[in-house]
């Protein structure tokens, strides 16, 4: 899921971050401390994004007043070290309001509600964006990628005919991906099922430009592999 931050407090930036950071299921796009930059932002992009993390109260604009603003906003989650705001919150259909001092558990809780309430449409994105640098986001749709290699603490995505890498986690990424498309092979690798060329009882192989890739199927990935397909 794609994210944004939203808040005047450096601390609460950094302390967000941190909690972003550990999960496998969140992108954080972009951290803002002027909320004008962020609409501006939201105006422009082409990337889509799940949900916002806002302060209710910042000098140039609260929080309900930029969600008022926007014509179609994502998902909400305020942040406010002062309870009375809620109810002005939940009357702008937020999705959960979270006081400070703000716990892991307790921002936890708040994704969990944002998963719950996405839609199918959100569900079936057929496409992602890829951090390839600072504040850089590469569109890559689904149906180019070949394979998915993760090398350390990064992830390769090979198309047909390109090359990204992401500083991301390759279980983090399997999460956003299609079931129905790819599959995981080998702890280093997802694939595309439908850029499978040849299959045997240890290895698959793809085409990528005009070579062939080799993957192996390691054992603890292999019941399940045969398990998806149709064999005649």
């Amino acid at each position: 899921m794609n994210c944004i931050v939203i808040d005047d407090d450096k601390e609460i930036h950094f302390q967000l971050t941190n909690y972003i950071n550990l999960s496998d299921e969140i992108n954080l796009i972009h951290s803002f401390t002027n909320p004008l930059e962020a609409i501006s932002f939201l105006n422009t992009t082409d990337i889509y994004i799940d949900f916002m993390l806002i302060d209710v109260e910042m000098p140039d604009m609260s929080g309900i007043d930029l969600v008022r603003s926007l014509h179609a906003p994502p998902q909400i989650i305020f942040i406010s070290n002062k309870p009375q705001y809620a109810v002005d919150g939940f009357d702008n259909n937020i999705t959960d309001y979270l006081l400070k001092p703000i716990t892991l558990a307790r921002f936890n809780n708040a994704i969990y509600k944002v998963k719950a309430r996405q839609t199918p449409t959100e569900k079936c994105k057929t496409f992602l964006f890829i951090r390839t640098q600072p504040n850089i986001y590469q569109k890559v749709n689904f149906s180019d990628i070949v394979l998915i290699e993760s090398l350390n603490n990064y992830v390769i995505i090979q198309t047909f005919d390109n090359k990204y890498s992401s500083l991301s986690r390759i279980s983090g990424l399997e999460k956003q991906l299609p079931e129905k498309d790819f599959i995981r092979v080998h702890r280093s690798f997802i694939v595309n099922i439908h850029k499978i060329e040849n299959i045997n009882e240890n290895n698959i192989i793809v085409n990528i430009g005009n070579e062939q890739k080799i993957i192996s199927i390691s054992r603890s990935y292999r019941d399940n592999f045969f398990q998806s397909f149709n064999f005649i």
